[in-house]
């Protein structure tokens, strides 16, 4: 039994190994200056990158606590993690939605997502949500 499992396993690494070589050989040569591009990461120093991604999400933190406040007494039923969690949920449909093929801006999709968690974690009333599109942006 266990010579069959370890023959799935190598079986299982050597189709990754496989999928990796296409993807690096055939794929990603493809991409317009993909190589540039990876020696130009090379130059970039990884402090400044950590100390770029701590400030985004103490950012986006601090917009979560300002949005806690914001709800006033049904701010006290959502915690801050949660209230994080769903400005990570709208900004990544904000970035990775494609805009033109829906034909509406993508602040409308974003900010109706975040409206839409908020009512569902019972944290905003939906008898108290009036939405102007165009008034919200991400």
């Amino acid at each position: 039994m266990s010579r069959l499992s370890g023959l799935k396993s190598a079986f299982t690494t050597a189709k990754w190994v496989l999928f990796a070589a296409i993807l690096y050989f055939f794929v990603l040569p493809l991409i317009p200056g993909f190589r540039k591009a990876v020696s130009d990461l090379t130059q970039i120093k990884p402090s400044l990158l950590v100390l770029g991604l701590g400030l985004e999400f103490a950012a986006l933190f601090s917009y979560s606590l300002l949005t806690k406040a914001a709800l006033a007494e049904h701010g006290n039923e959502i915690s801050v993690l949660r209230l994080f969690r769903i400005q990570l949920s709208t900004k990544s449909v904000g970035n990775v939605l494609p805009g033109a093929v829906l034909q509406v801006p993508l602040s409308v999709i974003a900010c109706s997502l975040f409206l839409e968690l908020l009512v569902r974690m019972r944290a905003l009333p939906w008898q108290l949500l009036v939405l102007d599109l165009q008034s919200c942006s991400m």
